[in-house]
């Protein structure tokens, strides 16, 4: 009989023993979330992008009035060859304002921040005529939502301009580091709305072109107006 209770307690404590070692065992921890990229452009040039800032002072901007009319242009465009660094898709901050809107605390803020682009800043261009194909993002999108059809049209030869509408995209950052958001949303002006894009992309028109004569090459080497 004392046999079996010793053997009956070392069996006991070997149980209790491979419990204690399997509760300290850390649980794995989550898989992180695959990083988004966007889709490889097809066309056969690398593609470069450069960031401008223009500002319109002939008129005062609709939504802001004390201020005049600003706007950040992305241009994409066939390259040499490649840059050295990636073109950021949003901005930190951005990225945080498009996050929020989803609802859903368990996505990083920095989601969209970290997604993959195909084109390189101030990459060299190609020095010669090309289409311009200027692109206007849906209400409350940023410009970098255009992003997959520019690289793959600049891919292909064009030079696309995508124009961040201040005010009416949910989150827009400027040079100096500071973040517009949405003003448009709540006065919801639909004509002013349309009247107010058409005069922004006549006005980047102008910038682009007017500079050189041309869309890309020596367009794509000048700063911000």
């Amino acid at each position: 009989m004392r046999l079996r209770i010793l053997a009956a307690a070392t069996v006991l404590l070997a149980m209790l023993g491979a419990g204690v070692a399997q509760a300290q065992t850390p649980a794995p921890s989550p898989p992180s979330p695959p990083r988004l990229a966007l889709p490889s452009p097809t066309g056969g040039n690398p593609v470069g992008t450069k960031t401008f800032h223009f500002t319109d002072r002939s008129r005062p901007d609709p939504w802001v009035p004390a201020q005049r009319r600003e706007l950040m242009v992305t241009l994409w465009y066939p390259a040499q060859f490649p840059g050295r660094q990636a073109t950021p898709y949003l901005s930190a901050r951005e990225s945080e304002v498009m996050v929020a809107q989803l609802e859903n605390p368990a996505l990083p803020k920095n989601l969209m921040a970290d997604v993959g682009t195909h084109s390189t800043v101030d990459a060299w261009p190609q020095f010669r005529r090309m289409p311009l194909v200027v692109l206007s993002p849906g209400f409350t999108l940023p410009r970098a939502t255009l992003s997959s059809l520019a690289e793959e049209l600049a891919s292909r030869g064009y030079a696309v301009a995508a124009i961040g509408h201040n005010y009416e995209a949910a989150a827009i950052t400027f040079p100096d580091g500071h973040t517009t958001e949405c003003v448009a949303c709540s006065a919801q002006d639909w004509p002013k709305l349309v009247k107010n894009r058409a005069a922004d992309v006549s006005f980047v028109l102008d910038q682009l072109v007017g500079r050189c004569g041309v869309a890309g090459g020596c367009s794509t080497r000048r700063g911000s107006g």
